[in-house]
């Protein structure tokens, strides 16, 4: 169960993020189908949570009654939930939506914090527009039989980038249950919403061209409005459900405060603490939604309902957990308010169970000796002490050192 629970989820994460680049997945003597991957791997990831979040199940949806659903798709051979017939694929990926996401938000904060002197082609020749950024702000705009916009300020350019907060941000089966089974691979899919978001947009011309301003009411008159289109609960029925969690469950309000202290449990470190970050995460997005839309337009004024300073805040409050130093070695990031020391001490407990993760999925799937290749995060340390550090971690967990296996 255990190994083929791994190559479920590893065939979906990989089919998730690249569809075409992963085709040779489709031909694996493990593969069954994309709808059983994405079940398995919604279903797991909840009770992974629960540990975390909710261990009896108050908050989060059962993955238990979506069995007999599923199973029924299995049964009457329904398109993408049966072993060895094709399965259909989007032309995108989520790679693609991150990508592209990243790229013309960082556009758009050029853009005008130049006061518009920067476009389309000072960022061609600068090489900000190859395929990998464009492919899916491409797609989008075939999608709307609608030509290249003549300025990154076009608001085209911020549906695009709405249509991607949306796109990479499922609500079906977490945090709400899942709804109409036939449906769950095209209503989480990131590369299938997409595609269906621009569907959306394509029966409305106003629609797609009323971001001017980029304020909250621009944005929830947006996501809302496809998302009911859809029947998805929108991102912002997530942060508001999100919201209530911590009075309906003391385990979420005890890693509310964990997060806050940046002092976690250790059982699962790294499940606690991306959960903590994923809980304040969606309460700023409650609060803020259009920052996490266009952060490039609200981190130089050009939003009607952020101010400078809370854009600034919502960014450092958010921001990425851990830094490449100059000398390549990998730094905490030092989050506003929490303690130096804990944020170090949460930094190294982090590394440790990252590298028994790595250890035991070696253990379960790869051949040979067990390999220890973390130099990269302490550069200068020797062969020697990583591999004595990474065997003292997995000890720690299973009171049996990798050295102590026999590779026959």
């Amino acid at each position: 169960m255990i190994l083929n629970n791994w190559h479920d989820i590893e065939f979906c994460r990989r089919l998730m993020l690249d569809p075409h680049g992963s085709e040779h997945v489709l031909r694996d003597a493990y593969f069954e189908s994309v709808g059983h991957g994405y079940q398995i791997l919604w279903r797991t990831g909840l009770w992974l949570l629960s540990g975390a979040l909710d261990p009896d199940l108050i908050v989060l949806p059962d993955p238990r009654r979506w069995e007999d659903a599923f199973q029924v798709l299995k049964q009457e051979k329904t398109k993408n939930f049966t072993y060895g017939e094709p399965n259909l694929l989007p032309d995108l990926g989520a790679f693609d939506l991150f990508e592209g996401q990243a790229r013309f938000t960082q556009l758009q904060y050029l853009h005008f914090a130049s006061g518009a002197e920067l476009d389309w082609d000072d960022f061609r020749s600068a090489g900000f527009l190859g395929d990998v950024y464009t492919r899916a702000f491409a797609g989008f705009l075939h999608g709307l039989d609608e030509p290249w916009p003549t300025s990154v300020g076009d608001p085209l350019v911020a549906t695009f980038l709405a249509a991607c907060d949306l796109a990479i941000n499922p609500t079906e089966g977490f945090p709400f249950d899942i709804r109409h089974a036939p449906s769950f691979v095209f209503d989480v899919d990131p590369g299938f919403r997409f595609i269906r978001i621009v569907k959306a947009l394509r029966s409305t011309q106003t629609l797609r061209r009323n971001v001017t301003s980029f304020s909250r009411d621009e944005y929830i008159e947006l996501t809302e409005t496809v998302s009911e289109g859809l029947l998805w609960p929108s991102p912002l029925a997530a942060a508001e459900r999100i919201a209530v969690w911590r009075d309906a469950q003391p385990a979420v309000a005890s890693l509310i405060q964990e997060d806050a202290e940046f002092r976690f449990t250790n059982a699962n470190l790294p499940v606690r603490l991306f959960a903590g970050r994923f809980l304040a995460f969606q309460r700023d997005k409650l609060r803020m939604p259009e920052f996490f839309a266009w952060p490039g337009a609200c981190m130089v004024s050009q939003s009607g309902s952020t101010s400078l300073g809370d854009a600034g805040d919502a960014f450092y409050a958010n921001a990425a957990l851990f830094l490449d130093a100059p000398n390549g070695e990998v730094r905490p990031h030092l989050l506003v308010g929490r303690k130096t020391e804990d944020i170090y001490k949460t930094f190294q407990a982090f590394f440790a169970w990252i590298s028994t993760y790595d250890l035991v999925r070696q253990w379960h799937v790869e051949r040979g000796p067990f390999i220890m290749d973390y130099d990269w995060l302490t550069p200068g340390v020797s062969p020697e002490q990583v591999e004595s550090w990474g065997a003292a971690t997995f000890a720690s967990v299973f009171n049996v050192r990798p050295q102590d296996f026999w590779i026959l």
